[in-house]
């Protein structure tokens, strides 16, 4: 009887551990979803997002990989188990490594949006298991200018 009350114990234990840390991620949202989607993540909402991801999950890993012409530092998020340090690490760690680049031009401002729920749904989840064999690479921005220059004279129509 105490085997199956003690394996009971690590079984809710293991369960409110892992539902804590869903909930830690359902609670983490974009600026876009805590708009309902009506209107689209900033330069600095983006940064914002991805260092408390990183706060909470010490498989993200937040760097720079240069600076826009506007001097704004390009931000790339590393997904990676075991955590790597440097991003140069992820090479020599021999596993294939998926870049995803978001915001490539001015205009299409929407990739940001799409990356952060991406992220924040691999890390507790069902694709955690994925970082073992791969690394993600993400670059929320490629062109650091385009949430900024939203407005009503710059956008299509």
């Amino acid at each position: 009887m105490p085997r199956i009350a003690s394996s009971f114990a690590l079984v809710f234990l293991f369960l409110s551990v892992y539902n804590a840390l869903a909930q830690d991620a359902v609670d983490l949202q974009s600026h876009a979803e805590i708009s309902h989607f009506e209107q689209t993540s900033r330069y600095a909402d983006v940064l914002q997002f991805f260092s408390e991801l990183q706060k909470r999950s010490p498989l993200v890993r937040l760097e720079t990989f240069g600076l826009s012409q506007e001097g704004r530092r390009l931000p790339l998020v590393i997904l990676s188990d075991p955590p790597l340090a440097p991003p140069r690490d992820a090479i020599q760690s021999g596993n294939p490594l998926v870049l995803i680049m978001a915001n490539l031009t001015t205009g299409k401002v929407d990739g940001n949006d799409d990356v952060q729920p991406l992220a924040r749904r691999i890390w507790p989840g069902h694709f955690k298991p994925l970082l073992s064999k791969l690394k993600i690479l993400i670059s929320p921005f490629l062109n650091s200018a385009a949430p900024q220059m939203i407005n009503q004279h710059n956008t299509y129509k």
